[in-house]
């Protein structure tokens, strides 16, 4: 992606500086008609480009090495960074404080995070198709390239960051359910459990409401936060398998997890866990949310 991104801006300039030029451009008799003069007005800028471009990749090739190679080098300690436990906990954290602005924080923060996630998740996924077995850290050339298994990866995020939804208000909805005396929050649970299941929890996002709520947004941030450290410690001490496939994110918990781990129960029961953590941290801001009365009912 970076490669593609690199080559696509640096030639992009190198062609508008050719035709700006003007130097190289071919002019024809007033009888061509312009479409067709135009074509050969950008010609030689053209070709000069592909050259270019043909050349700088030839000439990385003499060198062993491919341009691809050069981009992984460069972004190799910011991916250790980047799918390592404190560097992804901060994207958690930055994401969801976009969420508790009203912003997706996923999709805006994605273009920070995927192809470090998605890289990682390649090397997974192509060691787990070798037949090596899946231990964090364990490494092997495949193909010429050295593989190494990440413990954070596509699906790491899918099975232990956005179980319910962002946030993991799906335990949110059971707390609500166990201890919230107020009505208006149970009504909106019960229309949010069909999405929640599926991982989807825009209803309760913005119908409790979630964003800029002072007390719910405290377990809105925690609730990940958790959630994603004690995934990470569950794997790092092999009861929770390397999760090497990457499931729908939709998948509902418990079969996420399953899937994600390559058909293995301990990362269904991992998951469960997780989310079972959820409902811990929601609990005593429910309870504390009882003492709120909902606006109508105080107007009433």
């Amino acid at each position: 992606m970076f490669v593609g991104l690199i080559v696509g801006i640096l030639a992009t300039l190198l062609y508008v500086k050719l035709i700006q030029g003007g130097k190289l451009k071919i002019t024809l008799p007033d009888s061509v008609p312009p479409n067709v003069a135009q074509s050969f007005a950008v010609l030689f800028p053209a070709v000069i480009t592909i050259f270019v471009v043909s050349l700088v990749g030839f000439l990385v090739s003499l060198t062993g090495t491919t341009f691809f190679g050069v981009i992984t080098a460069i972004f190799a300690p910011l991916k250790v960074i980047m799918t390592g436990l404190p560097g992804y906990l901060v994207i958690v954290f930055l994401m969801m404080l976009l969420w508790w602005f009203g912003i997706h924080g996923p999709n805006v923060m994605s273009a920070v995070y995927t192809p470090f996630m998605t890289a990682a998740y390649a090397s997974n996924n192509a060691l787990y198709g070798a037949g090596i077995a899946p231990v964090a850290g364990a490494s092997a050339t495949i193909n010429g390239v050295t593989e190494t298994y990440s413990i954070i990866c596509n699906p790491f995020g899918s099975t232990f960051f956005s179980l319910t939804g962002s946030g993991i208000t799906g335990g949110l909805i059971i707390a609500i359910f166990l201890f919230s005396k107020r009505d208006d929050y149970k009504a909106i649970a019960k229309l949010a459990i069909p999405c929640g299941i599926f991982n989807i929890n825009e209803p309760i996002i913005f119908g409790i409401p979630m964003v800029m709520n002072p007390l719910l947004g405290i377990p809105f941030f925690l609730a990940p936060i958790v959630s994603v450290a004690l995934g990470y410690f569950l794997t790092k001490i092999g009861f929770a398998p390397l999760m090497v496939v990457d499931a729908p994110w939709t998948t509902p918990v418990g079969i996420l997890g399953f899937l994600a781990s390559g058909g293995k129960w301990q990362g269904a029961v991992a998951q469960l866990l997780c989310f079972a953590t959820s409902i811990l941290v929601y609990s005593p801001f429910v309870i504390a949310s009882n003492r709120q009365i909902p606006t109508e009912e105080a107007a009433a």
